[in-house]
């Protein structure tokens, strides 16, 4: 599975690990996104997403709302290789894996964004679903309760301080989306 937004929000990445034929996506990783010129001369990247420079997860917002506009598609191709060559960066990236020592202000930035980047692609119920699995489960990124005490034992207080971080910046995306703004 690569690309795909589950029922209830969380995201599925696995570019890295894909292999097979091309495939219907819910969204693409930044460095590897090209667009038909028509499928975006109405789209604008989130002026709400926060952040230096080029913000975090501004890839998944950008074509999550494509994939919404007039019925485009988006296909992941395995086969296609890229040469990415990142240019430096502001603040530290949070993309996977679990951290003892983070930059607060981007791991707020980080879950505030991802909220407000997948909220477009899910319908009320979900949305629900979205906010109460941000809360109580979370990821290994972005943790909720069930992932702050899973890691406890590795991360001991970091743990708790990464949970409250996280929590901090889906809340207030999550005030901001059910405000209508």
């Amino acid at each position: 599975m690569v690309g795909k937004v589950q029922w209830f929000g969380r995201l599925i990445g696995n570019r890295h690990l894909g292999h097979g034929a091309p495939r219907e996506a819910d969204f693409l990783k930044g460095a590897n996104m090209i667009f038909r010129t028509e499928a975006i001369e109405r789209i604008r990247f989130d002026p709400r997403l926060r952040g230096s420079g080029a913000q975090l997860a501004e890839d998944v917002s950008f074509s999550i709302l494509v994939k919404a506009a007039d019925g485009w598609k988006l296909v992941y191709d395995p086969a296609v290789l890229v040469n990415h060559y990142p240019g430096v960066r502001a603040e530290q990236r949070l993309y996977v894996g679990v951290h003892r020592a983070f930059d607060h202000k981007s791991f707020c930035d980080f879950a505030f964004n991802e909220a407000i980047a997948v909220w477009p692609a899910l319908t009320l119920m979900q949305r629900a679903a979205f906010i109460a699995c941000s809360v109580l489960v979370g990821t290994g990124t972005c943790p909720g309760l069930a992932q702050a005490l899973r890691h406890s034992r590795s991360l001991g207080a970091s743990s708790w301080e990464r949970f409250a971080v996280a929590q901090s910046g889906k809340a207030k995306a999550f005030a901001l989306l059910l405000r209508g703004r």
